[in-house]
């Protein structure tokens, strides 16, 4: 597996694939069948390219047996540390 670099996205992303690890490596297949979340999103959500929706984190965390209320904080603060913006600095002119 590449270097996943830091951010939100990576860490989040680093956590589904511990808690994956944890209940013995179930390959995506395997989950999508037992959640019905397709096996790209199921990919995706693990490779720390972009934060996955919602719905696919909970269908990861259901189906590596995980409490999903408690994801959906880890998710919501994912989130708003995409959402917050800081401005560029100006050029001076």
């Amino acid at each position: 597996m590449r270097p996943v670099k830091a951010g939100p996205v990576q860490a989040f992303a680093a956590e589904l694939r511990a808690l994956r690890r944890r209940c013995g490596t179930p390959d995506f297949p395997s989950i999508s069948r037992t959640t019905g979340a397709s096996v790209d999103a199921l990919a995706a959500a693990v490779a720390g390219e972009q934060l996955p929706t919602w719905p696919t984190v909970a269908a990861f965390v259901r189906g590596c047996g995980g409490r999903v209320a408690d994801w959906r904080q880890r998710w919501e603060q994912a989130r708003a540390c995409l959402l917050v913006r800081i401005p560029a600095p100006r050029m001076p002119s």
